[in-house]
């Protein structure tokens, strides 16, 4: 596995671990345990987005639905949209119940996710 990856799964594991624990929120119920990604499906992207939380009803080239606050990758010289996915470390697909907000990549070997327990 490539450092590149390498350094996302950490980021993103440390991001959902700290983010997704139990906590009270202001209604008094509790979240659900912390989900552990052991891997994201992105080895073959050659580029990244995260939609909007108005983004229901929006079609890419007429084709993909997009849903809201979710993120996607082009593949293939960018004429293909698909949902990435995520996996535990078992390999076992993994629903994430965080919404990503955010992706950036200061540079070609880093990238940076922000999720969010609201969708905003």
């Amino acid at each position: 596995m490539t450092r590149f990856i390498k350094i996302i799964i950490i980021s993103l594991s440390t991001a959902l671990i700290t983010g997704c624990g139990k906590d009270s929120n202001s209604s008094g119920s509790t979240a659900g345990p912390a989900v552990r990604i052991g891997s994201m499906d992105i080895s073959d992207a050659s580029q990244l987005f995260v939609t909007g939380p108005n983004s229901t009803g929006l079609f890419l080239a007429g084709e993909t639905e997009l849903k809201p606050l979710t993120l996607y990758k082009y593949v293939g010289e960018g004429k293909v949209v698909k949902e990435v996915s995520y996996q535990d470390e078992a390999g076992n697909p993994v629903t994430v119940t965080t919404y990503p907000t955010e992706v950036s990549s200061p540079d070609s070997r880093l990238v940076f996710f922000k999720f969010s327990d609201e969708a905003t």
